[in-house]
């Protein structure tokens, strides 16, 4: 009988990085107050993450799919932008949508939906949004 792979099951990667990179790594890591492997798991998550996007469609609803193009206009092909500066050229974009509801109507769905994911600054005044392309 097969034994089947608990979903927490996990396994050891070795990989070899110059000395220096890797002091420097930790330097993050500690910064961020996160483990080294924790933030390598992070890493391996938002690249099979990105990867997924490149096979995802454009979002059906049309105010949704002309948001996301211009985010992608704006960021030039995907990456970060101020969420204030995302929510005022959303604004521009499309006639019927405010800066004071871009948020809401616009960003908030595309991040639930994966198109974008948001971080705030360690202080917290800043939000930014990474388009994913």
């Amino acid at each position: 009988m097969a034994q089947m792979e608990s979903p927490d099951r996990t396994q050891r990667v070795t990989v070899r990085v110059p000395e220096n990179l890797l002091d420097e790594y930790d330097d993050v890591c500690d910064d961020r107050g996160v483990s080294r492997s924790e933030a390598i798991r992070n890493h391996m998550q938002q690249t099979i993450e990105d990867c997924e996007m490149t096979t995802r469609q454009m979002p059906a609803d049309d105010d949704l799919s002309t948001a996301y193009r211009a985010l992608l206009r704006i960021t030039k092909g995907g990456g970060w932008v101020q969420r204030d500066r995302a929510c005022g050229y959303l604004a521009q974009q499309l006639p019927d949508i405010d800066k004071s509801n871009a948020y809401g109507l616009l960003i908030k769905p595309l991040r639930q939906m994966g198109y974008l994911r948001q971080q705030v600054s360690d202080d917290g005044r800043h939000i930014s949004l990474k388009v994913r392309a």
